[in-house]
């Protein structure tokens, strides 16, 4: 005997019912901590209990989102914990002087990536005015072109410079 639940073709397309059931309120936590919060906790005890014991885990788990591939959140995850703009950096401080060229690279040091901001630090005021009227289209076009995702646009800023602000 089948129920009206059991026909698929009443449910949506896309295999779920949206995100309704998706548990987000403590998706910071780990381990034991990482529990269904309160509301959420309701809602399930309660399709728990309409379903009854023998069809709730999988009513339940059908109402939830599909696992995403590791593959399609990893970029996001390492954009949001800086790692991405900090290899950047490290591969531009490597290869500093074969980027802008060795005169620029004696007188200047890439020193950190804020957004989508290349900071880099001058020795002096002479040639950060030099570098601001002469050479700023011309490097900003060549790091946009070797890193095209990460930098758009760069900064020349006196040594020791805090970053925060313009």
């Amino acid at each position: 005997m089948t129920s009206d639940r059991d026909n698929s073709s009443d449910k949506p397309a896309g295999g779920g019912h949206g995100h309704w059931l998706k548990r987000g309120v403590h998706n910071g936590r780990t381990h034991f901590r990482r529990r269904p919060s309160k509301a959420e906790f309701r809602r399930e005890g309660a399709l728990r209990e309409w379903f009854g014991p023998d069809r709730s885990v999988e009513e339940i788990a059908e109402l939830r989102p599909p696992p995403q591939l590791l593959r399609d959140i990893l970029p996001q995850a390492l954009d949001a914990v800086g790692i991405r703009q900090a290899d950047t950096l490290s591969r531009l401080q490597d290869n500093w002087g074969e980027v802008v060229g060795e005169d620029i690279a004696r007188q200047t040091v890439p020193s950190a990536i804020r957004g989508k901001v290349l900071w880099i630090e001058v020795s002096d005021a002479t040639w950060r005015f030099i570098l601001e009227r002469q050479q700023r289209v011309h490097l900003r076009r060549r790091l946009r072109s070797l890193f095209p995702e990460d930098i758009n646009d760069i900064r020349f800023v006196p040594p020791g410079r805090s970053y925060g602000r313009p």
